[in-house]
């Protein structure tokens, strides 16, 4: 999913997107819930490209 938000991100550094996702088991709930993600793309120390996903 981070890859096609960034993708069509066209040349933005951060992008919001979305996902399912399975908490871990309490009780005997597997019901997915949706969670608002942020993809940010910048340069690391060296100027590398680095890529961080923030919940």
């Amino acid at each position: 999913m981070a890859r096609v938000a960034g993708r069509n991100s066209g040349h933005a550094s951060s992008v919001n997107f979305k996902v399912l996702r399975i908490a871990p088991p309490v009780g005997t709930s597997t019901r997915p819930t949706l969670a608002d993600l942020v993809l940010h793309i910048g340069a690391g120390d060296e100027g590398e490209p680095v890529i961080t996903i923030m919940g």
